[in-house]
């Protein structure tokens, strides 16, 4: 009777092995980096009057920035990333200050790609 039981027992483990290896493959989460900025968030920001303090302080630190040394003006740019099993969704925005760090251009630009 011992004999059965191991027997058994091994039987169980191997099909309990074959079981979990062929199990479909698990789709991947999907993933999210940098920070999304809705348009109502843009909306907020006002040409000529909203700085670069508040626009930092209301969104923090961008992904990206370059001075102009020829006119003074700075633009800083926040990249967002959203892959997930359809595809990828990436959307950069953008925004201008003057010298004196008031708001000159805001936008943003929105790529998506299928799978």
């Amino acid at each position: 009777m011992a004999g059965w039981n191991s027997l058994i027992t091994a039987a169980g483990l191997g099909l309990l092995a074959v079981g979990t290896s062929c199990s479909a493959p698990v789709a991947a989460p999907p993933a999210e980096e940098g920070q999304l900025i809705g348009q109502e968030t843009l909306d907020g920001f006002v040409h000529g009057i909203t700085t670069r303090e508040q626009v930092l302080m209301a969104l923090g630190p961008p992904t990206s920035q370059k001075a102009n040394a020829q006119d003074g003006s700075t633009t800083l740019a926040w990249h967002y990333v959203h892959t997930d099993a359809k595809g990828t969704l990436s959307i950069l925005t953008l925004m201008q200050f003057d010298a004196q760090d008031k708001l000159l251009f805001k936008g943003a630009s929105r790529d998506t790609r299928s799978r």
